[in-house]
Parts: C-alpha cells; structure tokens; sequence
C-alpha cells in the first residue's frame, strides 16, 4: 500500500500539486487502518 504513494501523480491542470495531497492522505489512511488491525490480531494471540 505504501509503495502506491510514489506512484500518485498531480492532475495536469493542478498546477502546484496540492491535488495529490487528499489522495495519499486516503492511502496512509488505510495503511495506518490495515496495521491498527493487524497489531489488535497479534494482542489477541
């Protein structure tokens, strides 16, 4: 999931980039979801 965060690329009208922002906040999202599931599984071991 991580490795998709590189390959996010601006729109070409987004003349800053500022666009990417909100798409690799919704990727560390799900990544800091996957691993919050994944340490309460090895907690339950």
């Amino acid at each position: 999931m991580l490795s998709r965060l590189g390959a996010v690329e601006p729109d070409p009208d987004d003349e800053h980039g500022v666009g990417v922002i909100p798409r690799k906040a919704h990727l560390l999202e799900k990544a800091h979801d996957v691993l919050v599931e994944a340490l309460a599984t090895v907690d339950k071991i």
